[in-house]
């Protein structure tokens, strides 16, 4: 693993821990309800890279995967696209009434809703071509295409460009975040929004769900990889929120805790005591990190 890159900055790499495939599997088949033995096809594990110049932790190696094929599957799962975020609301603190908005992963676009209920002009890219299909048959307009290629034709268009729960999901980072940049008109906003790694509901519990790995997350992001990342592309840090754990989350928190405690002993102990935890954490949840962090940059400079 010593010869691998970073896919952000192309510089040196250290491997921090590795996951076996057979528990991902697993977890796909139990959570997605996909059966997908071919993904990891002569792996026993999956490793946990680290990009030495900036912090970002990403997996090793990259999967061959049909991406538009795999979130179609995925899509169909009741959930999955979320109908409200945190990071919405927060983020119009950052747009302006006459700004064109282009969000890079809008789902079945519940942010463009919003926007387009404000009356803001706005535009969606999608791989998910089911999702695309439901947003033009909203009256959005929206494409199923690959940001390299659309940035192709819509050079300097947008005062914001937004890419909410995208992230974690590039693997190749550098090429994602150059034709990206392409698209944002200079002194516009570039608002991202990623799992938050750093909090525990996300530390912890990460290589216990098939969400937040691959081939669904192919990067582990936090809070200074973030600032790292916008320094890289020489880009203005205007704000960086980590959301505070909500209080809907008390129950799960608290049962992680004491699993990451206590092992196998959490059976017996959760149930005799999660009902006065919940009461006690949801006092205190604006103290604990949630599971998202949100970061606004501005275009300022020529990037890398």
């Amino acid at each position: 693993m010593a010869n691998i890159k970073s896919p952000i900055t192309g510089g040196k790499t250290k491997k921090v821990g590795e996951i076996p495939t057979k528990l991902i599997l697993g977890n796909i088949k139990k959570q997605f309800k996909l059966d997908m033995p071919e993904l990891f096809e002569g792996l026993s594990f999956i490793s946990i890279m680290e990009c030495e110049d900036t912090g970002y932790r990403f997996y090793a190696p990259i999967l061959k995967l049909d991406e538009e094929s795999f979130y179609n599957r995925i899509g169909r799962n009741e959930g999955y696209y979320s109908s409200s975020r945190w990071e919405f609301e927060l983020s119009l603190n950052f747009i302006k009434p006459q700004d064109k908005i282009c969000e890079i992963g809008s789902g079945y676009g519940a942010y463009l809703d919003m926007l387009k209920e404000k009356g803001f002009d706005c535009y969606g890219i999608e791989l998910n071509s089911n999702a695309v299909d439901v947003l033009r048959r909203k009256g959005h307009q929206a494409s199923n295409t690959l940001i390299q290629d659309f940035c192709k034709t819509h050079e300097e268009e947008f005062d914001v460009v937004c890419f909410y729960q995208v992230l974690e999901h590039i693997s190749d980072v550098d090429l994602f975040m150059q034709n990206t940049l392409k698209i944002v008109k200079w002194g516009g906003q570039i608002l991202i929004s990623v799992p938050n790694n750093d909090a525990f509901v996300m530390k912890y519990n990460y290589h216990k769900e098939a969400g937040n790995v691959p081939p669904h997350h192919v990067g582990l992001w936090g809070k200074q990889s973030l600032i790292n990342l916008g320094n890289h592309y020489g880009l203005k840090l205007l704000n960086i929120v980590e959301q505070p754990l909500p209080k809907s989350y008390a129950g799960y928190y608290y049962s992680l805790k004491v699993i990451n405690k206590f092992g196998k002993l959490a059976s017996i102990i959760v149930p005799l005591t999660r009902w006065l935890a919940k009461i006690f954490l949801k006092r205190r949840t604006h103290k604990i990190l949630g599971p998202y962090v949100f970061v606004a940059f501005e275009k300022i400079g020529n990037g890398k």
